[in-house]
C-alpha cells in the first residue's frame, strides 16, 4: 500500500507550519500515523523543533528547496518510512520557492509513483499579503521580482487555500476570495483558519481523497527573474542558550524580543517576510510569529511558564542583505538580554541570500504552459 504524500506550499508567512501542525494532529486523531518533512535554505529550523516538541516524526531537508535537493527529499521520506511507517507524509517547501509541480511532484510520480500517492498540490495564501500585493490595500513592501514568485506559487496550485480568515471581516474576506477567483478561475479555493479550526477538516478531506494531475501543463518559469526575486530576501537562523538570574515569564519575554526585532527591522527599512521565534523553557515551548513590521508580533503558542534556563531558536526572513538582518537581530537580542538580565548568547548564527535555484529535475518545454 502506497504512502500518501501531501505537499503544502505558499509564500513566507502564509501559515504553512501552523496548518501542517493542525493537519497532522487531525490525521493522528483519525488513526493515520503521520510524518513531516521540513525544508529550508539553512539548518536549525524553528519548524523542525516545534514539530518534534509535539511528538511528531520529523525530518529536515536543509541547504536548498526540495527541487534542488530532490534526492535528499526522497531520502528523508525513506527514513520516515523505515522509522515509523507513516500512512501520510506532510511536506513543507521553502516559502520562497515555486515550480514545485514540475520539479518535485512530477518526478516523484514518475520515479516513485509505486510507493507514494500524491495529493493535489495545495498552496496557502495569506489574505492580508494578497490584498496588499494585488488588491491595492496598503504597501506590499516587495519588488516585482518577489511578487513574481508569489504569483507563480498560486498559478501552479491545484488547490488554493485562503488562510488566516479569522483576521478578516466579511468584506475583506469577499475581496480576497474575488481576487483569487478572477486570477485563477479554474482553481478551487478552500478558506481555513488554524486559530478557529474553520475549514481544516474540509481541506484534509480534499487532500486525502484527491490525487495530483501531474500530466497537466505547468507554468513557464523565468528562472532569471525567479532567482533575482529570491536573492532579494535575506535569511537568518540562530540558536542561543540563555540563563536568567531568576525565573522569567517565558511568553512575555518572547513577545518582548519579537517586538524589539519588529521595531529594529522597521527602523532599518527591512521588509519582513516572516520571523519565527521559539523560546523553550524548562518544560514547555513558546512560539511567536512576525509577518509584517507594521503589525504587532503574534504569540501563536504559549507556555504559562516561568523559567531561568532558556533556549531560543530564531528564523528571520526579510527583504535585505544578510549582514543587515544579522545587525538588526544582534541589536534586538543584546537589548533584550540586558533588560531581562540574561546571560549567554548565540551558539549558532548564520545568514545568507538564497542561491540560484538549480532543480535536479526540470520540465520539458512541451510540458509548460504560458505563465
Amino acid at each position: 500500500m502506497s504512502t500518501r504524500m501531501i505537499l503544502l506550499g505558499g509564500f513566507l508567512g502564509a501559515g504553512k507550519s501552523t496548518a501542517l501542525l493542525h493537519l497532522a494532529q487531525r490525521l493522528e486523531a483519525r488513526g493515520l500515523r503521520t510524518g513531516i518533512i521540513t525544508n529550508d535554505q539553512a539548518e536549525d529550523l524553528v519548524d523542525t523543533a516545534l514539530f518534534r516538541d509535539w511528538g511528531l516524526a520529523t525530518r529536515e531537508v536543509a541547504g536548498g528547496c526540495f527541487c534542488c535537493r530532490f534526492d535528499d527529499f526522497v531520502a528523508r521520506a525513506d527514513e520516515l518510512l523505515a522509522a515509523t511507517r507513516p500512512a501520510v507524509i506532510l511536506a513543507e517547501p521553502v516559502g520562497s520557492c515555486t515550480d514545485l509541480v514540475a520539479t518535485v511532484l512530477r518526478p516523484i510520480e514518475r520515479l516513485h509513483g509505486h510507493r507514494f500517492s500524491i495529493s493535489p498540490y495545495a498552496v496557502l495564501v495569506d489574505p492580508l499579503r494578497l490584498l496588499r500585493m494585488f488588491g491595492g490595500e496598503g504597501r506590499s513592501g516587495f519588488s516585482e521580482k518577489v511578487t513574481y514568485v508569489f504569483r507563480l506559487q498560486q498559478q501552479e496550485a491545484e488547490l488554493l487555500v485562503l488562510s488566516k480568515v479569522d483576521l478578516l471581516d466579511a468584506l475583506a474576506r469577499a475581496r480576497a476570495r474575488r481576487i483569487l477567483a478572477e486570477r485563477f478561475p479554474r482553481v478551487d479555493v478552500v478558506e481555513v483558519s488554524s486559530v478557529t479550526g474553520e475549514g481544516l477538516d474540509a481541506l484534509l478531506d480534499r487532500l486525502l481523497a484527491g490525487t495530483t494531475h501531474v500530466g497537466r501543463p505547468t507554468p513557464d518559469v523565468d528562472y532569471d527573474l525567479y532567482a533575482a526575486g529570491e536573492a532579494e530576501l535575506g535569511w537568518l537562523n540562530a540558536e542561543a542558550r540563555l540563563r536568567a538570574e531568576a525565573p522569567i515569564d517565558v511568553d512575555a519575554a518572547l513577545v518582548d524580543l519579537a517586538e524589539d526585532l519588529r521595531r529594529g527591522l522597521g527602523e532599518a527599512r527591512l521588509e519582513v517576510a516572516h520571523a519565527k521565534l521559539l523560546l523553550r523553557g524548562e518544560q514547555h515551548t513558546a512560539l511567536a510569529n512576525l509577518v509584517d513590521a507594521s503589525q504587532p508580533a503574534v504569540l501563536s503558542q504559549s507556555t504559562g511558564e516561568s523559567a531561568a534556563s532558556l533556549v531560543l531558536v530564531a528564523n528571520l526572513r526579510a527583504r535585505g542583505a544578510p549582514d543587515q538582518l544579522e545587525a538588526a537581530f544582534r541589536a534586538a537580542l543584546a537589548g533584550w538580554q540586558e533588560r531581562h538580565a540574561l546571560e549567554g548568547g548565540c551558539e549558532l548564527l548564520h545568514s545568507l541570500s538564497p542561491p540560484r535555484p538549480v532543480p535536479t529535475h526540470m520540465a520539458l518545454p512541451s510540458e509548460r504552459a504560458p505563465a
